[in-house]
């Protein structure tokens, strides 16, 4: 009976490719985590920051909402009216 041409293929492919070394399937992996290592820390790093930066944006703050309405500090922040001199003598 005739040998299928696939099977002789898949044969022939076998022999030509050589399996990886183990230490060379070591170092692309730990590579790759390092890649992984390297993006969570950044990530873990900047991400809360930009849920921050966000929720300040929209007029939000960090305190608990199960505790009732932020309460904002106004003392510091003055009216320009209060700072407005008023028409200067003399132009």
């Amino acid at each position: 009976m005739a040998s299928n041409n696939f099977k002789r293929l898949l044969a022939t492919e076998e022999e030509r490719i050589t399996p990886l070394p183990l230490h060379e399937i070591k170092q692309n992996l730990s590579g790759s985590m390092g890649v992984f290592k390297f993006f969570g820390q950044i990530v873990e790093l900047y991400l809360p920051k930009v849920f921050e930066l966000f929720v300040a944006a929209v007029g939000g703050s960090d305190t608990d909402s199960a505790h009732g309405p932020a309460k904002r500090d106004r003392s510091s922040r003055r009216s320009t009216v209060d700072n407005d001199p008023g028409p200067v003598a003399g132009i």
